[in-house]
């Protein structure tokens, strides 16, 4: 055999080796609906592989996906688009690291901001924050998210505004409770019956297609007196790469940690919620500022109504008290969740609105009972096409499966 025999030899088999160490395993990922390539595809199922990027290569053709895997959980960056009843196999590989990550978070003043390059994106509020000068202290707050920004920059949420010093950014409280035979109020913190504070940062993490956190809260009954905790809650934010919007997910359950029953009583607000800018105050004459859901045109005619979601949008900049620019929000509130699709709180005249599943009818938490939620967050400057609405609730409403990872040697 000539050297050059003995050369090519030898890198054919170091080259078939490193290939075949390379590849962890094979999967096979099936979506029931179109998808046009704004969310991540995940799935609920733990991947037995190291925390690190990857790459997905379809047997069938060069499509490539890249992955995530934090905490077990693989993300997908979306292809441009997937057909209906479309199923593919991939072998996933390992790959290295991006120079540089596309999301990052930081802390500032002991909260945890989240930024895409040099983008903010949202800061969760880990640190009590104390009301305005004169105000109640029982108004103090922490565990929700101010400011959440739209993708050019404009701040959307509120903290502390004067007519509702007990609304904040994007926050979660329960109104009318009963527990045993007492009533108590999470949500209007200053009548010192109950209070929701964030209480443990679990994790968080930033990669190049995602970004998140897990944190867990309480729902504090009497916190001035004997602070006792009746619902423990956590929030895990799952953020997506996008190239026109900030999108992130926030999956969260909320336990009943007492011996009692806990009751959400029937009442026309409360649940998960939005608070918006100072300059979206008042009527859409007034303001600017209007709110439609999935079917309803306007907040008059949306409020109390079964909404997928509910867009709210209004002027940012203004030159001689005109508007220059628009920015805006979307929330989604996910099928799965209580009593979906959810009745939505739309107030009149404030920039403010909930997904509230007690407008009819009350919730029981027995001792140990949970309650999952899930809603999807769209940030987005000038207008969000309809079309684009329609898409992504098919994207969020309709889940893909990804099988367990098949290992080579089995």
């Amino acid at each position: 055999m000539t050297f050059l025999s003995r050369f090519l030899l030898l890198t054919f088999l170091i080259t078939s080796s490193v290939q075949a160490e390379d590849s962890l395993g094979q999967v096979t990922i099936r979506s029931k609906q179109t998808r046009a390539g704004h969310l991540l595809m995940t799935s609920g199922i733990k991947f037995d592989l190291p925390d690190g990027e990857y790459e997905l290569r379809a047997l069938d053709s060069g499509l490539e996906l890249s992955a995530q895997i934090v905490n077990q959980e693989l993300f997908l960056s979306p292809p441009q688009s997937w057909n209906a009843r479309t199923e593919k196999r991939f072998e996933i590989v390992r790959k290295s690291p991006s120079p540089e990550n596309e999301f990052h978070y930081r802390e500032q003043d002991g909260n945890l901001e989240f930024l895409w390059d040099k983008r903010p994106v949202l800061t969760y509020n880990v640190t009590i924050d104390e009301p305005p000068t004169g105000a109640n202290s029982l108004y103090r707050k922490s565990g929700y998210l101010h400011p959440v920004y739209s993708p050019t920059g404009h701040v959307l949420t509120d903290d502390f505004p004067a007519d509702h010093y007990h609304q904040h950014g994007i926050f979660s409280a329960w109104v009318k409770t009963t527990i045993g035979t007492q009533e108590f109020d999470f949500w209007n913190q200053a009548k010192g019956e109950g209070t929701v504070l964030h209480e443990l940062l679990r994790n968080r993490f930033a990669s190049s297609l995602t970004a998140g956190f897990d944190a867990e809260l309480q729902h504090i009954m009497e916190p001035e007196k004997n602070g006792r905790t009746i619902l423990k809650e956590t929030w895990e934010m799952r953020m997506h790469l996008h190239s026109r919007y900030n999108i992130w997910e926030l999956r969260t359950q909320q336990v009943n940690v007492t011996n009692e029953d806990v009751t959400l009583n029937q009442y026309h607000y409360g649940g998960f919620a939005f608070r918006g800018r100072s300059d979206w105050l008042g009527t859409f004459e007034q303001s600017g500022c209007e709110m439609r859901t999935d079917h309803e045109e306007s907040r008059g005619s949306g409020n109390h109504t079964p909404a997928r979601w509910v867009v709210i949008s209004g002027p940012v900049d203004r030159v001689e008290g005109k508007s220059t620019a628009s920015s805006g929000l979307v929330i989604m509130s996910h099928p799965e969740n209580l009593r979906a699709p959810q009745k939505v709180r739309l107030h009149p005249n404030k920039p403010y609105f909930c997904f509230c599943p007690v407008v009819d009818e009350e919730f029981v938490f027995h001792p140990g009972d949970s309650l999952n939620s899930k809603y999807l967050v769209i940030t987005f400057d000038g207008e969000i096409p309809e079309n684009n609405l329609q898409e992504i609730w098919q994207e969020y409403s309709s889940s893909i499966e990804i099988t367990p990872l098949k290992r080579i040697d089995e």
